[in-house]
Parts: structure tokens; sequence; C-alpha cells
């Protein structure tokens, strides 16, 4: 199967098992479609980007398809379309519950943010989820389609209605 294939086949059995995750997504897609610029992998995103590329005379739109463990890459190809002297917004939405600890995620965001002028945002969202056996199950479904799924527990903080997303906005000063 290929991954793609994958990945919808994972999300779905998630859906089945949370419902609430289609509620999760739409958030996370309202919250992501306020930024100006943002990164994703996402295969919905790749399709939609192509389409604009054939871009309006009043726009320009580049697309990179990298993951989020390449910043130099990223960074890259953001500095052939992008003017680094003015604020820029990055967000990182529904992207680091895939980032295990191990690859350093905290790291990866320094380097992505250090070389944006002041006055540029930082959006991200997460998935919170408090029970152990839940999150377990949603992993294993995910590794089953190629990629896993990593939570952050938190034992002092307590969510009202399992799963659900938490999002921040941060401005460089």
């Amino acid at each position: 199967m290929p991954r793609r294939e994958g990945h919808y086949a994972a999300a779905e059995k998630v859906m089945r098992l949370l419902p609430r995750a289609k509620k999760i997504t739409r958030t996370n897609c309202e919250f992501m479609h306020r930024a100006t610029r943002y990164l994703s992998a996402r295969a919905i995103v790749l399709r939609h980007a192509q389409a604009l590329l054939h871009g309006t005379p009043e726009g320009h739109l580049a697309y990179l398809h990298a993951g989020f463990r390449d910043p130099d890459r990223i960074l890259a190809h953001a500095r052939e379309h992008l003017d680094f002297t003015q604020p820029i917004a990055l967000c990182l939405v529904a992207i680091l519950h895939f980032v295990p600890d191990e690859q350093h995620p905290h790291q990866i965001i320094r380097e992505l943010l250090e070389p944006l002028a002041p006055g540029s945002h930082l959006m991200l969202s997460q998935v919170i989820m408090e029970n152990p056996e839940i999150a377990q199950r949603v992993d294993a479904i995910y590794r089953t389609g190629g990629t896993s799924i990593h939570w952050h527990p938190d034992d002092t903080m307590r969510i009202r209605d399992e799963p659900t997303v938490g999002v921040g906005v941060a401005r460089k000063k």
C-alpha cells in the first residue's frame, strides 16, 4: 500500500476510535487557514498548492514538499520566495505530535525561527490526550500507515473533552 493511502486508512481508523478526531482536524484546519504562510507535508496541501501554482497576476505561491526534520532545505527554499527582512508567519499546525523527542523538535523550531525578522509569528497546534490506553491505540493505528504519534503527557493538565487540540501564537521580538 502506498504511504499516502496508509495515512488515509490510519486516519479513518482513528476517526472510528475517536469520533472527536474529525472536529479536531477541522479546528486545526481553521487555525491554519488564518496564516499567510504555512508548512505541511500533507498530500492534500500538495495537490492544492500544485493547482494554485498556476497562479494569478495578483500573487505568488511556492510549495516545497519536504519534511519538518529538514530545516536547512525548508529555509533555503523559503529564502528564494520570501523577504526575510519582513515578518513571516511560521505555522506548525498538527506537525509536532509526529516528531519524537529524540529527533529534537525544539531544536528544529529554533533553527526555523532564528533567521526570521522581528515581528514574525510562530503558530503551533498539538493534539492533547490524557488517556494512555487510547493514545497507544492511536499510535498503533498510525504505525500501520508508516508513521507514529508521540504524545507529550503533562500530569498536571486536565482537559474536559478528550482528545482536544492546544494552539498557541507567539511573536518574535
